[in-house]
This record gives structure tokens, sequence and C-alpha cells, in this order.
């Protein structure tokens, strides 16, 4: 047989010579303790050297060969699946691979990444025994501390840079060789290793260090012997013991007699309840066959009395439960109980599985229990109540309201969603006790408080308003109603429910109705006061009733076409181009080419939309009858812009006629609307206006200083 051939016999004269393969663990940081090694290995030598770095790449497996090989004097290549190994060489395994051995030749697979060290070591030490060596140097963690110790445990010589230096472990290497070879001299099978002085030294530390073991187990012995005959002693005095014990064992063994009845009693009444519940039973033994069962469990297997003994795999069941097998060896396997919901195909019931291990008098496992409890009525009704809680939380959803419950003796609450959204909260699973009143003004805070307390104390229900002023979302208004869900045995609230919602709308509207309403009354007062001015000013200008009637209802008109534009918008304003264009059409003036309206926009607040309007109708008036508009070719120009003054901005508008008809001398007279535009809009508005009746027409402006209490200007750029 070759000197790199696999393992001899161990009575084999060729022993001494057989091959010593040594397995090292490392990583890229102890590739320098890898070197110390085998720079300290003979060239000619007997060992075969297999190197596992754990955390290597592909790539660097060129460097550390190189590396290895300078610093030893052993030549060096990487390990390949089926190579056989030769003495005097060292391999390197790849990166990743998963390195075993049979015998003398390699197998190298994949996956190597976790405990690869610990695998190779193992496989090192059941192919070679003595003869394998393990070495575990630092940087490993804990991978490699089962292999070393099997090393050691088949005979090896196991060893880690932990507790041994690197330059020491080649030493140590060569002496244990040199040991294995002076071992089989001593037997007269020869050797081929001649030993140095360094593993002489190291033998006799050896032969003395197994002398000091044996003086001290001769010690041991002895003071085990001594123990023994001290054990003697109190075994003659417990056999005494054992004869009492027997006489009392009599006495036992009659108590047990009475308690054999007692049990067969116990059998009976255990069995008769079998009998008589309704729930589904079946016992197994450890090999799944059926030791006994209750009556209802023929409604889930086809059960008869002589299917006792038989396995359950081989019943027919009437449920859907096809996992019923690997649920009961589970069961016997980990001793953890299961629990299935499975259902009837034929009535649509549902029932509850239990499996659960069953254990025998000496306490070891018997088999195991199945129970099948209808729970039909259970689902449906949780189902129905949770169909009912989604249409709940929709409704309440839909409405934005919040629910929330209260313990009236821990103070502890349940908030849904919707109340840390209405108070302005991050969610969260436990609002702390003040949390409806987290942002509550001082008053209603102390309201709140005395609501929860009376319901808390059985004095009625809560229904409250309050107000939280939240830091981002500004006030805000909510209505809590709630009351006692359960009462004590005394009659005290144990617990409050109720909902929270937002009525800040509500308030709004409310504010806003009391608004309007106020503003209506001043607006009637006005009115009224403007009407009166209409009809005195009307009649003083008038010379028969009719004239009166005539004016005084074309003014009315006028008065009235204003108020309905205040009334049509919210805000109480009203644009300049509506209330000209609103007139004109009263007076049934066409939008043509003999008519030109042109401004920006502009909003009139009440005040001066009425006196405007009434001014523009007596300028309508006016140039339907007499002026522009009495006949062609006349046109009206109504424009209107907003310029700077020293005071302030200001509102220029201007009505100009043109190719109107002459006036004779006895019409220009001084009437109602000369009044108005030239003292009222004055008198009222602080305006400055002027009105010219010329050949061609009348030409009036009217200036008015631009105010949020007068005139609005939206888009307008200055002059």
């Amino acid at each position: 047989m070759p000197e790199n051939s696999a393992l001899e016999p161990p009575g084999d004269s060729r022993q001494a010579s057989r091959l010593v393969v040594v397995g090292i663990g490392a990583v890229r940081a102890s590739i320098p303790s890898v070197s110390w090694v085998l720079a300290r290995l003979p060239a000619q030598s007997r060992l075969a050297v297999l190197i596992v770095v754990q955390d290597h790449q592909p790539d660097d497996l060129p460097g550390i060969s190189a590396t290895l090989a300078q610093a030893g004097r052993l030549p060096v290549e990487v390990a390949a699946d089926g190579l056989q190994l030769q003495r005097g060489h060292v391999y390197l395994a790849p990166a990743g691979a998963l390195l075993t051995l049979e015998g003398a030749r390699l197998r190298v697979g994949g996956d190597g990444d976790r405990g690869a060290l610990d695998t190779f070591l193992r496989s090192l030490a059941e192919q070679h025994g003595k003869y394998a060596i393990g070495i575990a140097l630092a940087g490993l963690g804990d991978d490699g501390t089962l292999g070393l110790a099997a090393v050691r445990l088949n005979g090896g010589l196991a060893m880690a840079e932990l507790t041994m230096p690197a330059d020491q472990i080649g030493r140590h290497i060569v002496a244990h060789v040199d040991r294995l070879g002076s071992a089989v001299r001593a037997i007269g099978l020869g050797a081929d290793i001649q030993p140095d002085h360094g593993a002489a030294h190291l033998r006799d530390e050896h032969v003395r260090r197994l002398e000091s073991e044996l003086h001290l187990t001769k010690d041991r012995l002895e003071a085990t012997i001594k123990e023994l005959e001290t054990a003697n002693g109190v075994l003659k005095s417990s056999n005494d013991g054992y004869r009492a014990a027997n006489e009392e064992l009599r006495s036992v063994n009659e108590g047990l007699q009475t308690v054999n009845g007692e049990l067969a009693k116990a059998n009976s009444d255990l069995k008769n309840l079998l009998e008589g519940t309704r729930i589904a039973t079946i016992f197994l033994d450890s090999d799944l066959r059926v030791k006994a069962f209750t009556p209802s469990a023929t409604e889930i297997f086809h059960l008869v009395e002589n299917d006792t003994g038989r396995p359950i795999t081989q019943i027919a069941l009437r449920i859907a439960y096809n996992g019923l097998e690997d649920d009961v060896r589970n069961v016997l396997r980990t001793l953890a109980t299961v629990e299935r919901e499975v259902d009837d195909p034929r009535s649509g019931s549902r029932h509850l599985v239990r499996v659960l291990a069953c254990r025998g008098i000496d306490n070891f496992i018997a088999g195991a229990v199945l129970t099948f409890l209808d729970v039909t009525p259970a689902v449906r009704a949780d189902e129905t109540l949770r169909k009912s809680e989604q249409r709940l939380a929709l409704a309440q959803a839909a409405g934005h309201i919040g629910s929330w419950t209260r313990d009236a003796g821990t103070n502890a609450q349940w908030w849904s969603p919707t109340m840390f959204e209405l108070h302005g909260l991050p969610p969260g699973e436990a609002p702390p006790a003040d949390a409806h009143l987290a942002f509550a003004e001082d008053f209603d805070r102390a309201r709140f408080e005395q609501a929860i307390a009376a319901a808390l104390s059985g004095d009625g229900d809560i229904n409250i308003e309050y107000r939280i002023r939240h830091p981002l979302r500004g006030e805000r208004w909510l209505a809590t109603i709630g009351q006692a869900e359960a009462r004590s045995n005394a009659g005290r609230p144990m617990r409050l429910v109720g909902v929270t919602f937002d009525i800040s709308d509500q308030k709004r509207a409310e504010r806003r109705s009391a608004l309007m309403l106020a503003e209506l009354q001043h607006r009637v007062r006005n009115t009224l006061a403007v009407v009166r001015s209409l009809a005195a000013r009307s009649l003083e200008t008038s010379r028969t009733l009719d004239d009166f009637r005539s004016h005084f209802e074309g003014r009315l008109g006028a008065l009235g076409r204003t108020q309905s534009v205040l009334a049509r918008l919210s805000g109480g304003e009203v644009d300049l181009e509506e209330l000209v264009r609103d007139e004109l059409l009263a007076q049934a003036v066409p939008d043509d080419g003999h008519l030109r309206i042109v401004g920006p926009r502009i909003s009139l607040r009440q005040k001066a939309a009425e006196l405007f309007g009434l001014a523009l109708h007596e300028l309508a008036t006016n140039a339907v009858k007499y002026g522009a508009l009495a006949r062609p070719p006349g046109s009206i120009s109504i424009t209107w812009r907003i310029f700077e003054t020293s005071g302030g901005p200001r509102l220029g508008l201007e009505w100009l006629e043109k190719n109107a008809r002459p006036v004779r001398p006895r019409q220009r007279r001084r009437g109602f609307g000369s009044t108005l535009i030239e003292q009222g809009l004055h008198y009222d508005l602080g305006a400055a206006t002027s009105l010219e009746i010329g050949a061609g027409g009348v030409r009036c402006t009217i200036e008015l200083p631009l105010g949020s209490d007068l005139v609005i200007a939206e888009t307008a750029g200055a002059e």
C-alpha cells in the first residue's frame, strides 16, 4: 500500500508510517497564525494539512495560497472534490465550500457558510481517530468547538489559539506525531519518524503528568473504598428499616384494595358522565387506535361499538377535517394542545376541535383525547354581532360620530378613532382620563366634570355641549351624550358609554342666524327711513297725485331691486356693474351699441348700494324720458375707475349722455334726483358730485372714498 493511501487497519505493521491529517480553522485575520504553524512543520512530513478559512472570497484564494506557500515548506493547492490526500501537502478549502473526508479522499460540497468548521473537524475525527489533529485559530467564535471536542474524544490532538500561542502549535503537532511513533515502537511495530529533543522533552512532561494523575486517582480510590465501607454499614441499618417498611406495605396494600373499589365506582361514574354528555369525545392510544368514545362522537365519525381498537384513520369523518392525523401526531410529539374550528358540510354547523395528550398511570404519554364541541350558535351570534358592529362603525364614520366608554372604578377609557380626531389628539389605545377636555375652556371643563360625576353617582345621563380651542384647528364645539351601561348590585353605574359628535356647523349656523336677524332688523329700519324720505321728497316735487305715484313707485322699485340684490348675496355687498345693469334693465334700456358700461370690479356696502341705486334710477329715468334714450341716435356711457389722491384711493363714476334732444328751459328745474345726487350723496356718503345738463344730455360724476365701510375694490389698478 503506498504512503498516501487511505486508512490502514490498527493492527497493520505500517501503522507508524500512516498519514496524519491536520485540520486548521481560521479567518482572514488569522492567516499570519496559520503561517506560524506551517513554518514549524518539517518539509519531509507524513502530515497532510487541510485549511478552512471562514470569511474569504473566491478572489482571495490566490493571495492566501501564495502567503501560505511562502511561509511554510509544504506545497499549497486548492481542495477539490475526490482529491486523494498526499503527505507533505497543504490543501486550502474553496470559499463557501463544505469540506469533509472519506478516508484519505476529499469531499467538497456547498453551503459552508455556517458551522463548516464543526462539520469538517467531526468528519476528520471520525475518519482518522488518533491520527487527526484539530486546530482552531482566533476569530472563529463558537464555530469549531464541537469539532475539536470530537477530535479529542476520538483520540486525536485538539488545540486552540486562545489557550496556546500560534508559534507553539507547530511544536505540539510534531510532538504528537512523535508520540504516535513511540507508541507503535513500544509494541514492536516500528516507526519512520525520529523525535527531536524538543519532542522528547514534551514526552517526559507527559509521563510526569500521567504519573501525577495516577497518584491522584489512587488517593481518590482509597477514599472511595472508605466511603463504600461506611455505606455498607448504613446499608445494614437500612435493611432493618426495610423490614419495617414491608409491614407498612402490607397495610398499604389493604388500603389499595379499598381504593380500587372506590376507583371502580369512579370509573363507572366517569363512564356515565361521558355517555351522558353532549360533547363528542374520542380516546386514542399512541398508535392512533380508538380506545373509547362517547355516544355523541357517532355524529362526527361513522363509529360503531366494534370500532374499538381500529385506527382512527380508517374511520370515515362526517365533518371536513383533513388534518386530523397530522394534528394528533403533532400533539403526541410536542405535547402541545391543538385547537381548530372545522365545518360540517352537510348542515353548515361548526365544531371546535381540541386535541391534547393523555398521560398514563406512570406519567408517560399513553395517547390523545379528541373533543368536538358544537359552537355553531356562538359562531353565528359572533358573526351577527360583528356585522352589527361593522354597520355601526360605518354609520358612525359616515356621521363623523365618535364612541367611548369609561370605567366607573378606574376611570380607564376606550375611544374610537373618530374621538381622537374630534378632539385634535394623536391616535392612541388608552386615552387619559381628561382627554375629553384637553383643549376645553375652564368653564366648559367644570361643567363637563360635573356631568360625568353626576352620571357616575347614578343621578342621570350625560348630555352636554362644550367648546375646545385647538392650537392648530381653532375653535370647535362638541356634544357628548352618554349613559350607564351596567350597574352594580347597589345600583351604582359600573361603566359609562356614549357618543361625541361635532356641532360646530350647528353653532355657526345659530350664530349666523342671530347675526342675520340683527342685520335684517337693521336693514328694515334703514329701509323704512329711506322709504319715508322718498315719500316726503316725492310729495314735495310732485304737482299731482298721479305724478307723485309715478315717481314714488319708480323710486320704491329701485330701492326694492337693490334690497333684492342685497338679500340674494350673503355678504351684504352689491356688485356695482350688476346694480347698474339691473336698473337699466328695469327701465327697458337695451344693451346694444347705444349703451356702454365699463369699469373694474367694485362691491358696494348696503348704505352705498341703496343711495347709488336711487341715483342711478333718477339718471336712467331722466334719460328715458327726456335725455339720450328718449329717441335715436342718443347714447349713454357709464364708466368708473379707481384713482389715487392725497387723501387715499377713491372711486370715480361718470354718467355721460350724448346726442340727447335739447331741453326746453321750463324743463330745467331741480327735482328729487338733482337734490339726491348733489346733496344726499355728499351728506350720507361723503361723496363729491357734479351734475351738468347740457345740449347733448346729462353729465354726472360721483366720487367716493374707497374703504371697507362703503366701497370695496376687488380687482382694480390705481390711476
